[in-house]
């Protein structure tokens, strides 16, 4: 296990204490702007304004995801939304989960229960997304269970490329591409300390610091860190982790940058099914929240990540980025799962599933961007390639029957037993891309973007079984040329129309494998999407909204055997069409808004069949997890004059209608509504700025199903929730 012996014996509070004290003797008066976060505006002259009085810290007119140039949001004709950092802020939001609650179309699968268990798995557009990108860089994750969330102690804002994207970024799952993008070093001394404290033993400490690295030397900082330890609503589902995360840009010349970055993970996170149907009716038991029928699942992971990006601009016209990074993930896990539902008394069958998982993931690109004129017609043109190496990953997997328990009495009977002997999953997934876009700015507020790519990918797997049995070897080899096609009108600033057409060359389905059997290598999933919208931009880039319809099919869908996670069932088709609604930003001085709503009908068109190839009769099923109408709304207002200026409060509501629960739609999950609450009040104290903050989830305490896990079993939400947080600038 990967948890630290020294942070086991030291609690958050004394961890504080010590980087308080710490900053005390490092630091001497600094400035006291948060530079993290939007400028707060100065007023009278006054150096230590308290509050956020940015006006545009709920929206931001531009984005990078979508089109790998910085280019306005309204010039795009993609669905981009954009979670500010003035909004993580607010919500308190520690893991992607919470921020992602602010966009329309996406909802959380969950696969825990604790603070930090989310494991960044959503399904966004009707299709599962679990791989997360940190500043355009694919994030790994383990070949059969899901490894620990990201921690946002070090993001600025998150972005969400809405549809396919594959076109820029390689295979991705098509429903979206969920960026984070991080804090950038400063050129101004900054250091800030914040402490949270929560219900279920919750405990979190971070840090951010940042400014020059020596006098007139091109070099300037940023560092992150945090430490949590935490509980949960769970009996037996408790969490900790380190978190570090320095960076460092040196200024070349005028034209010429490099930025070195790391991040290193260690944590413990753990894993909870939810609560299992039963009988033939599949049935809802009414367990209490606390419940847990597994033997304490967890998951301990050590992620360091280390690379940089370079850029060189040729001329005035003409830029060349380059980047590189080298990702190390090693872990174990070791959980339960349940093998179908629990029969009519009520007696659930468990498996029992040991993983250890050794992955080294590197990834280079390289693009040069160049703008020009033809015939008085303006374009942005980029064309790069890019290389993606997962080389060698390993998973050893041990799988067994476990113990049955009773889920109402918690009775356990049986004894543990191997199913099969265990195994060793060798994969090495590799694939290269080449990519050609050009943004074309044509008369009469017209703008066309077109690209198109071609990846040749490989996926060779080897599957070893410590029966002594010669290895199974299934090679793949795909390749694939697809384009975008994009056309927006903006008739007036205020005001754009759009529509356009993608294909997603889709992450590999790995291999169907079975003791005994010859492995099998699954076709590559693909999709292709029509979408077509409106979206304006009101009183001088503060308020943001946008309307957006799409039609989503994806071919080759893979999903879960309900029964055994090494196997695989294949579904031929998945389509996904709606409207999605999204609004950010400030309607009056001091009064900001950000929300969403999405009505999304998400069914097989062409029908499942199970592991050996026979029709399992889902055609025409809804697919599961996915609500037909889903939205969120969260306003806050701060007082911007008075006795009472640096005063903040704020509410919000999320509403889920209901669920299928699997492919086969034989259970669901209901709808629920819940409100969330928040108050803040900042002040200056000598030379820092000081800041309490109190939020509340779930503030009414209902007892609700945040999801299904998509095979028999579901997930509880999380009860009534404090967090409370006091935060120094100093």
């Amino acid at each position: 296990m990967f948890r630290s012996t020294l942070l086991r014996g030291v609690s958050a509070r004394a961890f504080a204490l010590v980087l308080a004290s710490s900053a005390a003797d490092a630091q001497e008066a600094l400035p006291t702007i948060d530079i993290s976060a939007p400028t707060p505006a100065v007023r009278g002259g006054q150096g230590n304004a308290v509050g956020t009085q940015d006006p545009k810290a709920y929206s931001r007119p531009n984005a990078t995801t979508a089109t790998k140039t910085d280019t306005p949001i309204m010039e795009t004709p993609i669905s981009i939304q954009v979670v500010p950092h003035q909004v993580l802020q607010d919500q308190q939001a520690v893991r992607l989960d919470k921020a992602l609650e602010n966009v329309s179309g996406v909802f959380t699968f969950p696969t825990g229960a604790s603070w930090g268990a989310s494991a960044d798995n959503f399904i966004v557009r009707g299709f599962k997304v679990d791989r997360v990108y940190r500043d355009g860089v694919l994030q790994p994750k383990s070949f059969v269970t899901s490894t620990s969330s990201n921690d946002l102690a070090d993001v600025d804002h998150v972005e969400v490329l809405k549809g396919p994207a594959s076109i820029l970024y390689g295979r991705i799952e098509p429903g979206a591409l969920v960026n984070l993008v991080t804090k950038e070093p400063l050129a101004q001394p900054f250091f800030a300390l914040e402490q949270q404290i929560g219900s279920f033993d919750f405990y979190r400490t971070t840090l951010d610091a940042g400014g020059p690295a020596g006098k007139d030397s091109g070099l300037s900082y940023r560092f992150n860190m945090a430490y949590e330890n935490a509980g949960s609503f769970v009996d037996h589902a408790d969490n900790e982790r380190v978190f570090l995360a320095p960076v460092l840009r040196w200024d070349i010349d005028p034209s010429t940058q490099i930025t070195f970055n790391m991040h290193y993970l260690n944590s413990y996170d753990p894993f909870v099914n939810g609560v299992p149907v039963f009988g033939k009716s599949r049935s809802v038991p009414s367990l209490p929240r606390s419940t847990n029928l597994y033997d304490s699942p967890y998951a301990t992971v050590e992620n360091v990540l280390v690379g940089y990006k370079f850029s060189h601009a040729l001329n005035e016209n003409w830029t060349f980025r380059q980047r590189f990074s080298a990702n190390f993930l090693n872990g174990d896990s070791s959980g339960n799962f349940p093998f179908g539902s629990a029969d009519a008394d009520g007696v659930l069958s468990r498996g029992v599933i040991v993983e250890r998982f050794r992955d080294t993931l590197y990834q280079a690109s390289a693009d040069l961007t160049g703008h020009f004129t033809t015939w008085e017609v303006k374009h942005t043109l980029l064309l790069g390639a890019d290389y993606v190496n997962q080389a060698p990953h390993e998973t050893y997997t041990g799988l067994a029957r476990g113990t049955s328990i009773n889920i109402f009495s918690g009775l356990r009977q049986g004894a543990v037993t191997p199913l099969s002997p265990a195994v060793h999953f060798f994969t090495h997934p590799q694939w290269y891309g080449l990519f050609l876009q050009d943004q074309i700015e044509l008369p009469h507020g017209f703008h066309l973007l077109a690209g198109f790519r071609y990846d040749d990918a490989r996926n060779p797997t080897s599957v070893t079984t410590e029966d002594g049995s010669a290895p199974k070897i299934t090679p793949s080899h795909d390749s694939a040329v697809n384009p975008r096609f994009g056309l927006l009108w903006r008739p007036i600033p205020e005001l754009s129309f759009y529509g356009s057409y993608v294909q997603n060359f889709g992450l590999p389905n790995g291999v169907l494998w079975q003791a005994g059997s010859v492995p099998q290598s699954l076709k590559p999933e693909t999709a292709e999407q029509w979408e077509g919208g409106v979206k304006t931009e009101l009183f001088d880039q503060r308020l943001t909204a946008s309307f957006a319809y799409f039609n989503l099919t994806k071919q080759n869908v893979a999903t879960q055997n309900p029964i055994n996670p090494l196997l695989k069932d294949v579904t031929g088709e998945v389509r996904s069409r709606g409207v999605e609604m999204d609004v950010a930003g400030e309607v009056l001085p001091g009064w900001r808004i950000i929300g969403g709503l999405a009505f999304t009908d998400a069914v097989v068109t062409k029908d499942t069949v199970d592991s050996i190839g026979n029709p399992i009769g889902n055609q025409g099923k809804r697919f599961f997890g996915v609500p037909r109408v889903g939205g969120s709304f969260w306003t806050t207002y701060e007082i911007q004059d008075s006795d009472w200026r640096g005063l903040k409060f704020g509410a919000g509501v999320i509403s889920r209608g209901s669920r299928e629960g699997d492919l086969a739609n034989t259970f669901q999950a209901p709808g629920f509504t819940v409100v969330n609450a928040m108050a803040s009040y900042e002040w200056t104290l000598g030379p820092s700025k000081v800041k309490l903050q109190l939020n509340v989830d779930n503030l009414f305490d209902r007892t609700y199903f945040a999801n299904t896990d998509g095979f028999n079993s579901l997930v509880y939400g999380t009860p009534r929730r404090f967090m409370g947080s006091a935060r120094v600038v100093f």
